[in-house]
């Protein structure tokens, strides 16, 4: 499955590049100029990537840390008269 998703995204990304490169070819229009606005696109859904990366990190982080406090919390009370085994 990570096979295929990698080789579409590859090949989105290479079919993008191809299309802009005709087209900037076809109108006339400055190429440098579309491929800046390519990587400045790039870099906003990169940015978008790792800040949603940051968040469910986090999220994570903070569901474990309270899981734990909670779970030791929770296994001194109810086992209580197991401890000393």
């Amino acid at each position: 499955m990570k096979r295929s998703v990698t080789r579409t995204a590859l090949l989105g990304c290479i079919t993008t590049v191809v299309a802009i490169a005709w087209l900037a070819n076809e109108f006339e229009l400055d190429f440098d100029r579309l491929i800046d606005f390519l990587l400045s696109s790039t870099l906003i859904v990169i940015g978008c990537m790792l800040l949603a990366g940051l968040v469910v990190a986090s999220t994570r982080v903070i569901r474990w840390i309270f899981r734990s406090a909670h779970d030791n919390q929770g296994r001194s009370v109810k086992n209580r008269d197991n401890l000393g085994k």
